[in-house]
């Protein structure tokens, strides 16, 4: 059985540690942590913000791609995890499964607004009781599908956690392409 999340956030320790996503179950009160990389996690931000870019990320590619060949991203799925890593899918409404990381299923269901499950058995090996109890995450009253926003994102961490992500959306918002072009090395040349 499939069982629908939420991204409900992306932490990391300290600075030095690989970010963690965390899915919650959206009727129940599971929640899942799996590492991802900076660069992902960097997409993913962008993606959930709706960060508009000149041209296309991967995972935006791919989504047209998708649609040219006449197929609609139905759900993206966590389906195991072997060997310590986690397998994803994503699945699309023509019946076809393309294999991904998830990772990669995340960004491009925070792009096309698709819905995100866990298989039950994953959740049930290495999700964890949402330590709060309280089920404010949950989202129960959304509509199924619906990635979380930045906005509802930091709503939903502990205060402390919340300025981080405004500092992070302030920094969002002066970003430019031109930014990523001209690193240390092409300054010294």
């Amino acid at each position: 059985m499939r069982v629908p999340v939420r991204i409900v956030g992306i932490q990391a320790d300290t600075p030095e540690d690989d970010p963690i996503v965390m899915l919650r179950e959206r009727m129940g009160g599971r929640v899942l942590g799996m590492w991802i990389g900076e660069q992902e996690t960097t997409l993913l931000t962008f993606a959930m913000a709706n960060t508009e870019i000149p041209r296309p990320f991967t995972h935006t590619t791919l989504w047209k791609a998708i649609q040219a060949a006449g197929a609609e991203v139905q759900s993206v799925c966590v389906t195991a995890q072997r060997d310590g890593i986690f397998w994803a899918e994503i699945v699309l409404d023509n019946g076809r499964h393309v294999d991904s990381r998830p990772s990669d299923a995340l960004i491009l269901a925070a792009t096309c607004g698709c819905e995100i499950t866990v298989e039950d058995a994953v959740l049930n090996a290495f999700g964890v009781v949402d330590p709060r109890g309280d089920g404010s995450a949950a989202g129960s009253s959304e509509v199924a599908g619906e990635v979380a926003s930045v906005e509802s994102f930091s709503e939903e961490l502990p205060g402390d956690l919340s300025g981080e992500i405004d500092a992070f959306r302030e920094m969002l918002d002066h970003l430019s392409m031109d930014d990523f072009l001209d690193g240390p090395e092409d300054e010294k040349n």
